[in-house]
């Protein structure tokens, strides 16, 4: 039995409704809203470097897009836009000849790059004919100017109106002072572009500007990079896991490297080895997943309540002093697992707690992965910024393994476990503390009770 369409849902007359069918795997779209109406989609990509240019700095950058209003003039400054989370679905309109509209879903878009912020000034020069037809600026030089004492505009440019773009202003204010110096620590690491010729050398000096506390940690290091020449972050940290993350963080720039784009983005290299000139490292290239919007907001929420629940087992100042010859608060109601071990993530036996996770495709243990990273007409017999070694549609096909491994674990109950702690961490925070209230008073206070 099909119920009727409520009044506001029936397409009025005249109105073409269209039905939209949502494919099984659609595209991972990535969107752009273009701070005016676009009537020239090659002018808006120019406007934009163009779609190499624009990949190229997504790579190196991608929290930023840069747009030139007018990109043949080498005096406008361009308008900076910040990318930011979305949930849409990208959707391609056609309307035929004879009046018929047709749809399709082109792929879900979960990044755009908006421009919220007021642009900088830009100078229109006074002559309004195209840049193609006026030399403009050879004409914006005072000294090219005809000699007289009339009142007449120099069109003298200022070299710029902002040190920066208005982006960094408002978010340098808002960085909090973690970030600020986690940006400090960073600041010593070399890094390079996909595109650079050359990798960093051996650092001069060497060990000793090591202090000699450092030093075996240091030759540990030197060690395992002897051995493996490139090493994701986290993988590296769990192998020296004694050794604290700021020591760390001060040995590893005097051994490495890092890419900032490319198929080794993030991942520390060993200085003076250049994996682009050896197609062997095809197997040491990284590849990042990102958790499912479903899945990691269920995990914010679970961190929520875990930082709710220590607020309320912590004692509060005078009130945990008193407290202290009392009986043992009982344990959290919230347990969730231990954090899981990169054995367990390679093997996919465990999902990340992080919302992107950098891996090492070589350490993957999967058999269908593998079996892609071994097959030697994947290999590519030139390098690629997007895919390294291996050819376009097999790195695609690795990725898509990988995400399809994790969503069966998804897809295997862990949603519904991550729920059960999310309900057993909101009954901990709202009932039990009233409930110690309630033991806390008189009895007088508390009525009778069954």
């Amino acid at each position: 039995m099909v119920s009727p369409l409520p009044a506001s849902s029936v397409p009025e007359p005249g109105c073409h409704a269209v039905e939209l069918t949502m494919p099984a795997n659609p595209a991972q779209c990535l969107a752009v809203e273009f701070p005016g109406v676009v009537e020239n989609p090659d002018k808006a990509l120019a406007m934009m470097g163009g779609l190499e240019a624009m990949s190229r700095h997504l790579q190196e950058n991608p929290m930023t897009l840069p747009l030139y209003f007018r990109p043949e003039d080498p005096y406008c400054h361009p308008v900076v836009g910040n990318r930011t989370r979305a949930k849409k679905l990208a959707v391609r309109l056609r309307r035929s000849a004879d009046g018929e509209v047709s749809a399709a879903v082109i792929g879900v878009v979960k990044s755009e790059y908006r421009f919220l912020h007021p642009a900088d000034m830009q100078y229109v020069q006074s002559d309004t004919r195209p840049c193609e037809a006026a030399s403009l600026p050879s004409d914006a030089i005072p000294g090219a100017l005809p000699p007289g004492f009339d009142r007449e505009p120099l069109c003298t440019l200022p070299p710029a109106f902002l040190r920066g773009p208005v982006y960094e202003f408002y978010h340098t204010a808002a960085a909090s002072l973690q970030e600020r110096r986690a940006r400090q620590r960073s600041s010593n690491v070399t890094s390079i572009r996909f595109s650079d010729p050359q990798t960093p050398r051996v650092a001069g000096q060497g060990a000793s500007s090591v202090p000699e506390a450092l030093r075996p940690a240091l030759a540990q290091l030197s060690l395992l990079l002897d051995a493996k020449p490139v090493w994701t972050p986290a993988s590296l940290m769990e192998k020296i896991a004694p050794l604290p993350a700021s020591d760390a963080a001060a040995l590893l720039p005097h051994l490495c490297y890092k890419f900032r784009s490319g198929p080794w983005k993030g991942a520390w290299v060993r200085r003076a080895y250049d994996p682009r000139a050896h197609p062997e490292a095809r197997r040491l290239q990284t590849l990042a997943y990102e958790l499912p919007e479903a899945w990691w907001q269920r995990l914010v929420e679970v961190k929520a309540v875990q930082k709710a629940q220590a607020a309320e087992e912590a004692p509060a100042g005078p009130a945990g002093a008193d407290n202290a010859g009392q009986e043992p608060r009982p344990l959290p109601l919230i347990t969730p697992p231990p954090p899981a071990t990169w054995a367990q993530l390679h093997s996919f036996q465990a999902l990340p707690s992080q919302r992107t996770t950098l891996f090492q495709v070589g350490e993957i243990d999967d058999g269908e992965v593998q079996a892609l990273l071994n097959d030697a007409s994947n290999f590519s017999e030139s390098l690629c910024e997007a895919a390294g070694w291996y050819t376009p549609s097999s790195w695609s096909a690795v990725k898509a393994a990988v995400a399809a491994q994790f969503g069966k674990l998804i897809d295997s109950g862990a949603l519904s476990l991550v729920d059960s702690w999310i309900f057993c961490g909101r009954l901990f925070i709202h009932i039990l503390p009233r409930a110690r209230h309630q033991s806390n008073m008189p009895s007088s206070h508390r009525g009778d009770s069954n």
